[in-house]
């Protein structure tokens, strides 16, 4: 039987920003910081990153990609060629369901994001609110991110971006980032 043993590993974390409770919407708003840390055996490159977002606040969100981005280190979003150049698609649930799926893929040979040994990379997860259902007279709308599967995170254990890509074990998902409740009428 083949057996892989890994050199390291990739731990998300989450922090939310701002109030999680009657918030009020913004067009710039930071909702969580997401840093993920290697272990001290070796570095490890980012593959992709997929975020489940959630919650009657995006019923009807067209622009996926633009309501939802992730910023890097320096507040510059991951897509733009002066950031990683990373590539970011949405499932179709974003125009006609409570549910979305966004995710960014980093490049592997043109400014791959290495994480290195013992090291970690914090983005933050920044949402335009204006494109967000709004809650009718004194009803609020609502919005979770998550890291919901084993393959929301893959990196591949080396600082190359060779070989084949690692996920995320079983007992660290789902990871919730945030649960946002805006405020009444808005």
């Amino acid at each position: 039987n083949t057996m892989t043993v890994l050199r390291t590993t990739l731990t998300p974390s989450a922090t939310a920003l701002g109030s999680q409770t009657s918030r009020v919407k913004s067009s710039v708003d930071n909702i969580a910081n997401i840093t993920v840390a290697a272990n001290s055996a070796g570095g490890a490159t980012l593959n992709a990153l997929t975020i489940t977002f959630s919650g009657n606040a995006i019923n009807g969100t067209s622009t996926a990609t633009s309501t939802f981005v992730l910023r890097d280190a320096n507040n510059v979003n991951v897509t733009s060629a002066s950031s990683y150049g990373a590539t970011a698609s949405s499932t179709a649930g974003c125009t006609t369901s409570d549910q979305c799926v966004i995710e960014w893929i980093f490049p592997t040979s043109t400014n791959p994001l290495v994480i290195s040994a013992g090291g970690s990379y914090t983005f933050t997860l920044q949402t335009n609110d204006s494109n967000f259902a709004t809650g009718s007279g004194s009803a609020s709308v609502s919005l979770s991110a998550t890291l919901q599967n084993t393959g929301d995170l893959t990196y591949y254990d080396n600082s190359t971006g060779a070989g084949s890509t690692v996920g995320l074990p079983t007992t660290v998902v789902p990871k919730s980032i945030t649960n946002i409740t805006f405020a009444a009428g808005t």
